[in-house]
């Protein structure tokens, strides 16, 4: 095993919990605690403790925070305690996610943000709750715009940030914002329509956001990195080749933009690797996605998975299928698109206490792109029009990158090629791909089969396909071997999904030889399976309720 002195991991990383939320021999409930809640007794026995930290004695993941989306969706919100599915036969759904905290001016330009909104929101509800006859609700405070707060020190960022490292480094707040929400424009009276009109509301819209991914996207010259909840953003048919080059701001692409889906994302990718192909230069593009969206129904069900699929309409459409895709688009001028874009999700396995396995996928949260090891976009915007528009939902980001000025660079090496890159975005990717590979900390290497170093130069062809798309693809052809797991390139139709529910999977018909497959499974790094239903139409057929709302819901 090749190994290195530093550590992607941190102190918090070794955390380990004995319990995960079932009960040892899932048999015995929690009905115990609910009875004795529901009998008067809870209080006698301990006065000091509510059910909730009753139950956080017995479980890591405690009522409603023991979920799982496709099973159930979150409900009856004023009972957390209240299990949403059955804890001891239903697995939990892993959450991957990833945040900052930030300390000096950018902190006040937030706590600005904030203020206005308050605000803006708050004297639009006084007015409307003083029209009303009865009104008595208390009119919420005013607040005052606070002075630029000094930065914290290194230990006072260490009370929030649990010992992680962090770095100095330039920031700018970035926000999707529009009329309806900054209760601007025609002295707050803009007509609903009319916040859908490009045109219209250009003036009080602001896409800071989008502009900052598709300038960091065309500035790029090694590799992207991207983890986003959702991916929806389809190709144009530009009349003129060079038109993205010349568009000034995102906002500006939009109007080029004549589908249904108008952020021009993916433009901007295709736009980039054209450039790398033109040039016979190595590109990357690297692109998580949860592999099923978060809403509750079976999949490769024409009955209850209706909403489902037709979010992975949408993804299909930008990235693997038609002219709007990414994917064929690039058929068209390579025949190795593979070669510079891989598309992945992340799914994990594990025991019950009696021995039976299981798995379930986990769902990708994150907003979040690294650019050449140098800039880092991280916020709560999707890849998507509703996200990156500005003028339909509210969203905040943050684009950090090391300069000369401000950070650290340090001289790498990408596919042979001499580059600077920065501290901070290079161990956040860094550390990132270590945990989808299983290799974060130090006593998860012992077996490793790789050079850790290639965490390093993720332009190179020995990480790019021997580690990361070797890996992902094994880790897939195990989960499906053992679990037939759903989704699957294995399944292209609803006729195929169904008969294969018909058959049982290997943990059940072979559990010994299943329990031996499993541990060939390296981290938690699947490819995303493009080919899922790909034989069928999944949008949602003409009077189904998903077909009711306006098209620009989903998108």
């Amino acid at each position: 095993m090749n190994s290195d002195d530093s550590d992607d991991s941190d102190k918090s990383d070794g955390l380990e919990y004995d319990n995960l939320g079932f009960n040892q021999d899932r048999r015995v409930s929690r009905a115990d605690i609910l009875f004795r809640q529901r009998d008067g007794r809870l209080g006698a026995e301990n006065s000091q403790e509510s059910v909730l930290s009753e139950l956080s004695h017995r479980h890591l993941f405690v009522g409603k925070d023991y979920g799982n989306w496709l099973i159930k969706d979150v409900a009856e919100l004023n009972c957390p305690d209240v299990d949403l599915i059955d804890r001891n036969n239903i697995p939990r759904m892993p959450w991957h996610d990833c945040a900052c905290a930030m300390s000096g001016s950018i902190a006040s330009d937030y706590a600005r943000h904030f203020i206005e909104r308050w605000n803006a929101t708050r004297t639009k509800k006084v007015k409307s709750r003083r029209r009303l006859e009865t009104w008595q609700f208390p009119i919420p405070p005013m607040l005052l715009p606070t002075p630029p707060c000094e930065p914290w020190v290194s230990t006072q960022l260490s009370t929030v940030s649990c010992n992680r490292r962090s770095f100095p480094c330039q920031m700018q707040a970035l926000c999707s914002v529009g009329t309806w929400a900054l209760d601007a424009g025609n002295k707050g009276k803009m007509k609903a329509a009319a916040t859908n009109n490009l045109d219209v509301t250009s003036d009080y819209t602001e896409s800071s956001i989008l502009e900052a991914y598709v300038r960091a996207i065309r500035e790029s010259e090694h590799f992207v990195y991207i983890e986003n909840q959702f991916y929806i953003s389809w190709l144009g048919e530009k009349n003129d080749d060079d038109l993205i080059n010349d568009v000034a701001t995102a906002a500006d692409a939009l109007r080029f933009q004549s589908h249904v889906v108008r952020n021009p994302i993916t433009e901007a990718l295709y736009d980039r690797i054209l450039r790398a192909i033109e040039k016979g230069k190595p590109y990357r593009v690297y692109i998580i996605l949860p592999l099923l969206p978060g809403f509750q129904g079976d999949p490769g069900s024409k009955a209850t998975g209706i909403s489902i699929h037709c979010v992975l309409h949408y993804i299909r459409e930008s990235l693997f299928k038609g002219r709007t895709a990414l994917i064929p688009r690039l058929n068209e001028v390579t025949n190795s698109p593979w070669d510079y874009v891989t598309v992945c999700g992340l799914r994990k396995w594990d025991t019950w206490p009696d021995g039976v396995l299981t798995t379930e996928f986990i769902y990708v949260h994150c907003k979040l792109m690294v650019v050449d090891d140098k800039k880092l976009i991280i916020g709560s915007a999707n890849i998507n029009d509703r996200s990156m528009l500005g003028y339909r939902d509210s969203e905040l980001a943050v684009v950090a990158e090391d300069t000369a000025e401000v950070g650290s660079l340090k001289e790498v090496s990408f596919a042979g090629q001499k580059v600077m890159v920065g501290e901070l975005a290079r161990r956040f990717r860094r550390s990132l791909m270590a945990e989808h590979l299983g290799v974060l900390t130090k006593e998860s290497r012992e077996n490793m089969t790789w050079d850790i170093a290639l965490l390093d130069d993720p332009v190179c062809d020995d990480f790019f396909h021997d580690v990361w798309c070797k890996h992902a693809t094994s880790n897939m052809n195990l989960f499906e071997k053992v679990f037939r797991c759903l989704p699957s390139n294995e399944l292209r139709t609803f006729a195929e999904v169904k008969i294969s529910r018909q058959t049982d999977p290997l943990y059940i018909t072979d559990p010994e030889d299943a329990a031996q497959l499993v541990k060939g499974i390296q981290g938690t790094l699947v490819r995303y399976p493009d080919e899922f239903l790909i034989d069928d139409v999944i949008f949602p057929p003409k009077f189904a309720k998903e077909t009711l709302a306006p098209e620009i819901i989903w998108t």
